[in-house]
């Protein structure tokens, strides 16, 4: 999955932004049971490949990380 930053800006180039959000990204995985294998940045987007139960629908899943970052 790719999520852009809004208006594409380049918002994610400190490392403390980076971490921050692979930690909030680590909280989710352990509440709804998603596996984070790799977590990308690229300046105004974010790169995420996300294992989960299937329970869970891809937009589902999308809705949950979308919503809590």
């Amino acid at each position: 999955m790719v999520f852009c930053v809004k208006y594409r800006k380049k918002l994610l180039l400190q490392t403390e932004l980076i971490n921050f959000l692979k930690n909030v990204c680590y909280g989710i995985s352990e509440r709804y049971c998603f596996e984070f294998d790799a977590i990308g940045c690229d300046g105004d987007h974010v790169h995420l490949f996300v294992g989960a139960e299937p329970k869970y629908s891809p937009s589902k899943v999308m809705q949950i990380i979308k919503s809590i970052t």
